[in-house]
């Protein structure tokens, strides 16, 4: 399907990403023994969870810039209470800002949904600028 130029595709759902687990200390010590010294970060981790909507639909967004400006683009997908993904979209938006993408990718998120008849009651999004515009996306539904 495309709305406004942007593609999307319908998936009733779509499988978890593999997580990247750090190596065990016995790996470690394996790989030093053959003279690998594999470079880790050693940033503390954070636990991150999704808060599935109380009802209806969520929209999880993101936008990304390679530089700023620079090539920008954005995407997100439109999940159940379940977390089932129902619908994902990406798009490459050309030279722009980061704000610039996460304001389109919101957008895009928010045109789908309404082209689509998914009723959004809650946005994700991690940009702190969009915060006052995703508050009342949500509230004012």
């Amino acid at each position: 399907m495309v709305v406004d130029g942007v593609a999307a595709k319908e998936s009733p759902v779509i499988a978890p990403a593999e997580e990247e687990v750090a190596p065990s200390p016995s790996e470690m010590q394996a790989l030093h023994s053959f003279g690998f010294v594999p470079q880790c970060s050693s940033k503390m981790l954070k636990l991150v969870r999704w808060i599935p909507p109380l009802h209806d639909f969520s929209l999880n967004v993101d936008g990304a810039c390679k530089g700023n400006p620079g090539d920008c683009g954005g995407g997100g997908c439109i999940r159940d209470s379940q977390g089932n993904v129902h619908l994902a979209f990406a798009h490459f938006y050309g030279v722009g800002t980061s704000m610039l993408a996460e304001t389109r990718a919101l957008s895009d998120g928010l045109l789908f949904a309404s082209a689509l008849g998914y009723r959004v009651s809650i946005v994700y999004s991690d940009s702190q600028s969009k915060c006052n515009i995703d508050y009342y996306v949500i509230f004012l539904h």
